[in-house]
C-alpha cells in the first residue's frame, strides 16, 4: 500500500504491476513482458520506499525495478542490471542509493 492508500500488486503470469484503489476498484497498470527498463519478467513481488516509489521484484530478469508512483522507471539494481556496482539511477533525485546498494 502507498501513501494515498493504493494497493498495489505484481502479476506474474501478464508481467504487469497493478494498483487498485482502498476499495478495490482497478486505477492502472504497467509493464509488459520484456528485459527494458519497465518491463518485467514474472514478477514476484512489490514494496513502496518513502519516497512513494515502487520497487518490483523482477523475477525473471533476476533484479529490481524502481519506479515512481506514476510508473515512470527510475533505476535498476541486482544480479541482472547492467550496472556494475548493482545499481544503476537514471535520473536526479532516484532513490536513496545508500539505502539501496548491495553489500
Amino acid at each position: 500500500m502507498n501513501a494515498d492508500n493504493d494497493i498495489i500488486v505484481s502479476d506474474f503470469h501478464n508481467h504487469q504491476v497493478k494498483v487498485y484503489d482502498s476499495e478495490g476498484n482497478f486505477k492502472f497498470a504497467f509493464g509488459s513482458n520484456g528485459e527494458g527498463n519497465g518491463q518485467f519478467n514474472a514478477p514476484t513481488g512489490v514494496a513502496v520506499d518513502s519516497k512513494g516509489n515502487i520497487l518490483v521484484a523482477d523475477w525473471g530478469n533476476s533484479r529490481i525495478q524502481v519506479l515512481t508512483r506514476f510508473s515512470s522507471f527510475v533505476g535498476i539494481f541486482g544480479e541482472g542490471s547492467t550496472s556494475t556496482c548493482g545499481w544503476s539511477p537514471m535520473q536526479p533525485g532516484g532513490p536513496d542509493t545508500k539505502k539501496y546498494s548491495r553489500k
